[in-house]
């Protein structure tokens, strides 16, 4: 899931200026946002599908492996922590 600017640009056959250049232009952000905000989905949707498994774990495959990071990002991300993601999201 941990994507770098480099791996994104040959996997797009463009530079990673060119990539670089694209994400604000036509994503309307920075590629480290764009990615911090592709791992929050992906690791909310962890949280979704397998209501047990530990936040942290979730952040891990997610790519963001430091447990108070993760905390921070999703936050940042969701609005609210992750606990209180996924009891919401239950209902």
């Amino acid at each position: 899931m941990d994507c770098t600017y480099e791996t994104i640009a040959r996997d797009l056959d463009i530079t990673r200026e060119q990539l670089a250049w694209f994400c604000p232009e036509v994503l309307g952000t920075r590629f480290l946002s764009f990615r911090k905000r592709q791992r929050v989905a992906y690791a909310a949707s962890l949280l979704r599908l397998h209501p047990t498994m530990p936040a942290t774990a979730a952040g891990q495959k997610a790519g963001i492996a430091d447990k108070s990071d993760f905390r921070r990002q999703f936050a940042e991300v969701m609005g609210m922590t992750a606990e209180r993601w996924r009891s919401l999201s239950k209902q």
